[in-house]
């Protein structure tokens, strides 16, 4: 499943979509990308819209991936990462990347609802 970002310089936010069955190759590309778009600034909000997936096919070894991706980009890192997930199992693997995701320079939030998430922005 490709994936689609939004960015959205006026609410300093970028929107990243992701639906269907999503591996971790697929989520790693999606969150270098974010960083790589040239509307992309330090300081906005990231916003993992997972709330379409329908199988996330994630193994442990993702998610040191998706830490040292964020490391890596450390220098453009977001004031917020915030994940919006619908079902229980991802709200699950979220709190699993959050985890992992502990010592980055910004908080990661996982919400279920976009209610829940714009009280973060």
């Amino acid at each position: 499943m490709a994936h689609e970002h939004i960015i959205d310089p006026s609410n300093r936010s970028a929107t990243v979509k992701m639906s269907g069955a999503v591996t971790g190759a697929e989520a790693a590309e999606a969150i270098e990308s974010t960083y790589q778009d040239p509307n992309w600034h330090a300081g906005f909000a990231l916003i993992g819209d997972l709330t379409g997936v329908t199988e996330a096919v994630l193994e442990q070894e993702d998610f040191p991936k998706f830490v040292g991706i964020h490391k890596k980009y450390e220098a453009a890192a977001p004031r917020v990462e915030i994940i919006l997930v619908r079902r229980q199992l991802d709200r699950t693997m979220a709190g699993v990347y959050k985890l992992y995701m502990s010592t980055a320079k910004h908080k990661v939030h996982v919400c279920a609802s976009l209610a829940e998430a714009s009280e973060l922005l």
